[in-house]
């Protein structure tokens, strides 16, 4: 085998692997994105249980006077909005934070797939690099 048949085959194998990554972090970001519309439906549904147990908890005190019901009415009317602005904002910011590791994920199989020998070139080094890190923990902890 000469050295050209056997860099390109290095280089399909890294292109393979950078796909297979890539998959990988797409898949990762779906079930990561399954989770924040999970966490997105709880907290709505405590959001209606909080609202709900606010409506009960301010139809009890009409009977003690109309300023204080006025003054919790507000107080937990704001509240709500409160936690729906911050319930809104933190799915905007999950939402962002996947898009852009799906953009990420996606730039690094291009340039992957459009610079294979310095893909394997990088990968060698990074492997050389970690290879030493994990040498010196070992020996430190010994």
């Amino acid at each position: 085998m000469n050295t050209s048949n056997v860099v390109q085959a290095t280089e399909e194998r890294v292109t393979d692997a950078a796909v297979r990554a890539s998959e990988k972090a797409g898949e990762l970001a779906g079930a990561f994105k399954a989770q924040v519309a999970q966490f997105k439906e709880k907290a709505g549904e405590f959001g209606d249980r909080l609202r709900v147990a606010a409506t009960e908890a301010k139809d009890g005190l009409v009977e003690t006077g109309k300023a204080t019901q006025e003054k919790l009415s507000e107080g937990i009317d704001r509240a709500g909005e409160s936690y729906d602005d911050v319930k809104d904002s933190l799915g905007e910011v999950v939402s962002d934070l996947l898009d852009q590791a799906a953009s990420a994920s996606e730039k690094v199989a291009n340039y992957v797939r459009a610079n294979p020998g310095r893909s394997f070139a990088a990968a060698v080094a990074l492997g050389y690099i970690a290879s030493r890190l994990v040498k010196s923990r070992r020996a430190k902890k010994r």
